[in-house]
């Protein structure tokens, strides 16, 4: 009886240590997604920062042949 519960106690605890191996690799996937979105987000934000920049110049550009035109 006492080797049956020494064994179960063994399987417990490598249960245990696998599900906490799948809990830090998920924590770690978790992390490196986080980074990428984080990155993507920044690329956007530059993105658009120069599309409006672009505008902006277009528009002065714009503006700038009609008063040589006039």
């Amino acid at each position: 009886m006492q080797a049956e519960l020494d064994d179960l106690i063994k399987q417990y605890e490598k249960l245990v240590g696998d599900k906490l191996h799948l809990f830090s690799e998920m924590l770690s996937n978790l992390r490196e997604i986080n980074r990428t979105n984080e990155s993507v987000i920044c690329a956007d934000e530059e993105i658009a920062r120069l599309k409006t920049n672009l505008d902006f110049a277009k528009r002065d550009t714009l503006q700038r042949k009609r008063m040589l035109q006039d």
